[in-house]
């Protein structure tokens, strides 16, 4: 791809809403950028650091998180209005109920903290963390993995499987 530059471009598709896309110098009608030849590496890495960054902040600062306020503003930033949580005690769809359920949550282990084991992975439109939670220091009273689906950049869906059910 000699003499060829490669960049990234952010868009709003009417039917998939913000996408990124990858365009070169060779062409400047974003139609007949795909006919460039050129890996999907760069935009993999995009959807990798944020599925990462989607899994850590849910961690800190929607389950994490004590101040309502604070944690309702980082549901409306990372969760679809949709979204659906899916939890051993049952499913709870919309960011009200998601609201409710981590605010009820964080109310029985105000002084927990929640601690990611390992790094994320991301695949297509998937990410999970491993995550241990118990007090500050400490170690963790009851460990588990989140699974996302994320839609346009967003938290779609969100499994909590739990490794052992809390104290």
């Amino acid at each position: 791809m000699e003499g060829i530059t490669v960049t990234l471009a952010y868009f709003f598709d009417f039917y998939d809403g913000p996408v990124i896309r990858k365009k070169c110098n060779r062409h400047r009608n974003p139609q007949i950028w795909a006919h460039c030849d050129w890996s999907s590496d760069a935009q993999s890495t995009i959807m990798s650091d944020r599925m990462h960054e989607l899994l850590h902040r849910n961690l800190q600062e929607v389950f994490g998180e004590g101040d309502a306020e604070r944690r309702r503003a980082a549901i409306d930033e990372l969760y679809t209005e949709d979204c659906v949580l899916y939890v051993p005690p049952g499913t709870f769809v919309g960011r009200e109920a998601l609201d409710k359920f981590a605010g009820d949550l964080r109310a029985t282990h105000p002084h927990f903290a929640y601690v990611p084991r390992g790094e994320p992975q991301a695949l297509h439109n998937a990410g999970r963390l491993a995550w241990g939670s118990g007090p500050r220091g400490e170690a963790p009273e009851y460990t588990g993995p989140d699974v996302i689906i994320v839609r346009d950049g967003k938290i779609a869906a969100l499994y909590v499987f739990l490794d052992s059910m809390p104290s």
